[in-house]
């Protein structure tokens, strides 16, 4: 991670502690070149740099080019900046970025960037599915990353769930308002996500006037996993927090205990 920015780098140590990724960081553009080319000659070179646009000395795409230049050309470089990036894309492309990420770097965003570079591979499969059967079950799921859709389907089908999808905060909205009572018996939520985030989303179905508004259980399922994020969660209206990279155990025993809460 490379900012000359120490608040930032700090933000970013917590995000990328929090979900498991083995990590340095770098104070400038010098300081990334110096320590590239320490990994490079130490056989062990980075897989993934986030760069900063705008630095004094040796900007992002300077940076990115000299990487191109002297080091490996597998190392997937992001430019990440709180300014409009349209402006050095072009350039930036042309330099040999790989992608453009917004500040400030979600926990979540992080998140999605290394499931689209794992292939989905991205989770904890710490429970046996064997253990779990939730037959009968329909769950309705707010996501809007496909890879992170289809990981998620796959996992709650795998213990006999039957899933229906929602792409943002909005379309969820008017999934849930437009179901008879009883389709569904949980909601998993994403939270950042397009037109209405899953917070604004849940606020809005506990405020509608569709007849299980105030008992259908909805899960926040997120990589934003910060205190503040889980205590936004219940304010909310939502029943719980389930935290990214996924552990099965984790997601299997919540629903378990949300549908045993269920039965008559």
């Amino acid at each position: 991670m490379v900012d000359d920015d120490a608040q930032t780098l700090e933000y970013t140590t917590i995000v990328l502690e929090r979900i498991g990724v083995q990590f340095e960081t770098a104070e400038g553009g010098e300081d990334a070149l110096t320590r590239i080319q320490d990994a490079y000659t130490a056989g062990s070179g980075y897989d993934l740099c986030f760069v900063d646009w705008k630095m004094p000395g040796t900007n992002g795409v300077e940076v990115t080019r000299k990487i191109r230049e002297l080091y490996d050309e597998d190392t997937i470089i992001i430019i990440v900046s709180a300014y409009d990036l349209s402006e050095i894309e072009d350039e930036a492309k042309a330099a040999g970025a790989n992608m453009f990420i917004p500040k400030p770097l979600f926990q979540s965003t992080v998140y999605n960037v290394r499931m689209t570079l794992s292939g989905g591979k991205y989770t904890k499969a710490t429970a046996d599915e064997q253990d779990y059967n939730f037959d009968g079950k329909r769950i309705l799921l707010a996501e809007d990353n496909e890879i992170n859709r289809e990981i998620a389907i796959d996992l709650l089908e795998l213990v006999g769930l039957s899933v229906d999808c929602a792409g943002d905060g909005k379309e969820v909205l008017e999934g849930f308002m437009a179901m008879e009572p009883g389709t569904y018996d949980a909601i998993l939520m994403d939270v950042q996500m397009p037109f209405m985030d899953g917070y604004e989303a849940a606020k809005a179905i506990r405020k509608s006037d569709h007849p299980e508004a105030a008992t259908i259980p909805i899960y926040a399922m997120t990589a934003n996993a910060f205190t503040e994020d889980v205590s936004e969660s219940f304010s909310s209206g939502m029943n719980g927090h389930i935290a990214k990279p996924i552990d099965t155990q984790i997601l299997y025993s919540t629903l378990k205990q949300c549908f045993d809460q269920q039965k008559p």
